[in-house]
């Protein structure tokens, strides 16, 4: 399990990230923009100020969604994606929220909530949310990946394409 955090995910200081029950990817390749959101989100100081391990919380996730991303504007073609996803309790206000090509974030989201159902995860259990750039080997039994990026199938399509550049989100 993790080591116990605030309401926004952040350690007490000294602590460090406990290994997680589960991992659960995202694969660059197919979430070029979730990805990079991600690993920005994770790589951001003070540390872990957005945690790559998270616990299981389903119950106040539409709370946690509004709370992250209300004070953001909306955009055409765009998601306001927030980081640590709203289903983990580490989520909500104060999440990091950038815009994300709609395609690519909610290909990502329904990714995670497919590994979340396949792994049967339960409320309190706790995943590390990993960015990988090739699944079979960074995260061996995981499928490979084997579509085209969000990038390529984007720009086929007539209307609304914008690639895929991570935007950091305004207040509105």
């Amino acid at each position: 399990m993790s080591a116990v955090t605030d309401a926004k995910g952040v350690l007490p200081k000294g602590e460090i990230e406990k290994p997680a029950d589960h991992i659960v990817i995202v694969c660059k390749h197919r979430y070029p923009g979730t990805a990079q959101h991600i690993e920005d989100a994770q790589k951001e100081e003070p540390k872990p100020q957005y945690p790559s391990v998270l616990t299981v919380d389903r119950a106040g996730a539409d709370d946690r969604r509004a709370a992250a991303t209300g004070p953001y504007a909306t955009k055409d073609y765009y998601d306001r994606d927030e980081y640590p996803p709203a289903m983990f309790k580490e989520g909500g206000k104060g999440a990091h929220v950038a815009w994300v090509a709609a395609p690519d974030n909610r290909g990502a989201g329904s990714s995670i909530g497919h590994q979340v159902r396949k792994l049967n995860l339960q409320e309190g259990e706790t995943v590390e949310i990993r960015v990988v750039s090739d699944p079979e080997n960074d995260n061996p039994g995981c499928p490979k990946c084997l579509c085209q990026s969000v990038n390529e199938k984007l720009k086929h399509q007539d209307k609304g394409y914008k690639e895929a550049t991570l935007l950091k989100a305004e207040t509105v």
